[in-house]
This record gives C-alpha cells, structure tokens and sequence, in this order.
C-alpha cells in the first residue's frame, strides 16, 4: 500500500507521522507547504493500525486528524492500492480526506 499526504491547509505542515500513539515507527511526511503534496510512503497495511495522523505543523501547533475508510468504502480498513490523505483545518480541527488514487 502506498499513501501520500496533501497540505489542503494553507499553513506549512513540519512532519506528519501515521499512528495512534504519537511518533511511531511509521515513516513521516515532513515540510508540506501550503498546497505541497508528499512523495508516496510504503506500508504494508495502513489501516486500521494507522487511522490516526499525528499533525505538526510549522509553528509548533499539533493536531489529531482520523482517516476513516468506512464512508468510502465500506469497511474498516482500505484495500490494496495507493491513496493520498488530504488534510485540511475546518474551525481549527484537523479533516482528513482519504482519495483512492
């Protein structure tokens, strides 16, 4: 499985790391401009181990964001492919929007 991150925010984003429970063993996606989207990171199943997405952005400023494949498809977890993680802010909270790519 391969993931992308999109900075749908127009703020820089430092790192984002995919995990639960805070800096995992997960690679990061790292300075995202607004509007920057990363290069594809490799994972052998991203979800539902990775749903939660630890968000740094550029002046220090954290944030939760959860994707959550089951409006899109269905069930709990995404199918084999590649997919990009839009992150957005909506009234200062983190929206993440999984697209099939």
């Amino acid at each position: 499985m391969q993931i992308r991150v999109h900075n749908a925010t127009d703020r820089g984003i430092r790192e984002v790391w995919l995990g639960a429970s805070g800096y995992t063993d997960s690679e990061p996606a790292r300075n995202l401009a607004a509007g920057a989207t990363s290069a594809y990171i490799g994972f052998e199943a991203a979800l539902p181990n990775y749903r939660q997405l630890q968000i740094v952005m550029e002046d220090g400023a954290r944030y939760l964001g959860i994707a959550d494949p089951k409006p899109m498809f269905g069930q709990d977890d995404l199918p084999p492919g590649n997919y990009q993680f839009d992150i957005s802010l909506i009234n200062d909270e983190a929206v993440v929007t999984i697209i099939q790519q």
